[in-house]
């Protein structure tokens, strides 16, 4: 997701990423010669190697305490301000990022956030790009607070074929079960470009 969103604009790059050769570049970082992503994730600091072997700049992975995210994240990703105008708003976007989400159930979750935009009067706000349901998600950030991200079911059409949140959703409805709460997570850590 980070290679297209760096590469989209940048003429004669490739948007694209087979995620075949990022895998391959991830076991050759972590020095495993397999390994199940669909079962262990992966590890945010083999992230950060990964990035950077993937020619789209410098990146540097952060886990400070939770409540120093939120200006780490406007730092990184530059903050948009509605009414400012899209010239001066474009000067001001970065790149975006990748948050670590710890879920209060137990194990984790990496997300994108490519937009950050502050309504005067009403509060600042992160476009949190979530691989998991393929959706977009506004959420509200607060300087000095720690994120809390809760991802709630979007409303709208998948442009993007399948995505494990679909996948979970039929067997889950061939199986007669309801659909469990969303999890709650906590913002832990930040992967940016330096």
């Amino acid at each position: 997701m980070i290679v297209f969103k760096i590469n989209k604009l940048s003429p004669g790059k490739s948007a694209f990423a087979l995620e075949k050769d990022i895998e391959k570049i991830y076991m050759q970082e972590a020095g495993e010669a397999s390994h199940d992503f669909n079962a262990q994730g992966s590890q945010r600091n083999v992230q950060e190697k990964v990035l950077n072997r993937l020619g789209i700049g410098s990146w540097k992975w952060e886990q400070p305490i939770a409540a120093k995210i939120p200006q780490l994240l406007i730092d990184a990703v530059g903050e948009e301000v509605l009414g400012m105008g899209p010239v001066m708003n474009t000067i001001r976007h970065n790149y975006p990022a990748i948050i670590g989400c710890n879920w209060s159930g137990g194990g984790g979750h990496a997300l994108c956030v490519d937009t950050i935009t502050t309504v005067p009067g009403i509060g600042t706000y992160a476009a949190i790009c979530d691989p998991w349901d393929a959706d977009v998600h506004i959420q509200k950030i607060d300087i000095g607070q720690p994120i809390t991200y809760i991802p709630k079911q979007g409303i709208g059409f998948n442009l993007w074929g399948d995505t494990k949140d679909a996948t979970d959703r039929e067997a889950r409805a061939k199986l007669n079960q309801p659909m469990p709460a969303p999890p709650t997570g906590t913002i832990t850590g930040i992967i940016y470009r330096t």
